[in-house]
């Protein structure tokens, strides 16, 4: 169920200074595409907004609790990554997202729909955001394991050189040749 939150009737009908509210998104509700990573627990969301006090628009601050399912673009293992952090932005009515020039606070705004905030859209966006586009387990991860011949069967006619990736290649060169 995407969680919407009517911003006019908060600041204008109830005449609300400010609201704070603590939600809870489901993860198929996310929808997270697999490719970016795996969300198996319920993202918890603490949001406060206020309104523009020079005109129209609104300040929103929120906090992210929760974790992502990605996989080591090196070592291929999966890892949880914590989304944990406070982001800030300004919520303005009507932005068109078919300027050709954008501007520096732009990048900082996000469109309402009427006076509506998709509170859900914006933590997917977020999240997808925040996953990075080649994620590691850990800096220093060194990949998938290279497995060389065992020092005990020093014997057994193979050496590193017939195990490298290249030696079926190597072997086709040498038979043409």
């Amino acid at each position: 169920m995407q969680i919407k939150i009517d911003l006019k009737q908060i600041f204008e009908k109830e005449k609300q200074p400010e609201f704070k509210g603590t939600y809870e998104i489901d993860p198929k509700d996310l929808g997270i595409p697999a490719d970016v990573g795996e969300v198996k627990k319920p993202i918890k969301v603490n949001v406060h907004i206020t309104k523009n006090p020079k005109g129209e628009g609104y300040k929103i601050t929120y906090n992210i609790e929760g974790n992502v399912e990605l996989t080591c673009s090196r070592c291929l293992e999966t890892f949880d990554k914590d989304l944990s952090g406070e982001h800030t932005l300004k919520l303005q009515n009507g932005l068109n997202d078919d300027r050709e020039n954008l501007r520096e606070g732009d990048l900082s705004t996000y469109s309402l729909e009427g006076d509506v905030l998709n509170l859900t859209e914006l933590i997917r966006e977020q999240i997808i955001l925040d996953v990075p586009y080649k994620p590691l387990c850990h800096p220093e991860c060194k990949g998938i394991e290279y497995e060389t011949p065992s020092e005990e069967a020093p014997n057994s006619g193979s050496t590193e050189k017939e195990n490298s990736p290249f030696a079926g290649l190597k072997k086709l060169l040498d038979k043409k040749g």
